[in-house]
């Protein structure tokens, strides 16, 4: 005697085997942004201050990474702020100008994977 269709078609959909593949389909499909989330790079932002703790607009920000000696620069906003990203991991210095003012360097931050 002959299967009638939907016979069939259930009996293929409850095979342990084609469950078992549809979840780990499934699960890849659901694991697999987070993969692409990752990240390499990563910033560095900072506020120029002078001694008395106000804001310093307008001041040259450079940055260096001290491995390879590439050099980047940026100019604080109104609030002093200044913002390096993207960076690749790796030791970097930054240093800070402003005309009228001792120029100020900090060394040896470390920038993590991801960080």
């Amino acid at each position: 005697m002959p299967l009638k269709r939907s016979s069939v078609r259930s009996s293929f959909l409850r095979s342990p085997v084609i469950v078992a593949l549809s979840l780990i389909v499934m699960l890849c499909l659901a694991v697999t942004p987070l993969f692409f989330a990752q990240s390499i790079t990563g910033d560095i932002p900072g506020t120029v201050r002078d001694a008395s703790g106000a804001v310093v607009p307008g001041a040259r920000v450079t940055l260096t990474a001290t491995d390879t000696g590439i050099k980047a620069e940026a100019i604080s906003d109104s609030d002093g702020n200044y913002l390096f990203a993207q960076l690749k991991p790796g030791r970097y210095s930054v240093s800070v100008f402003k005309e009228g003012c001792a120029t100020s360097t900090v060394s040896n931050i470390d920038r993590l994977a991801g960080g």
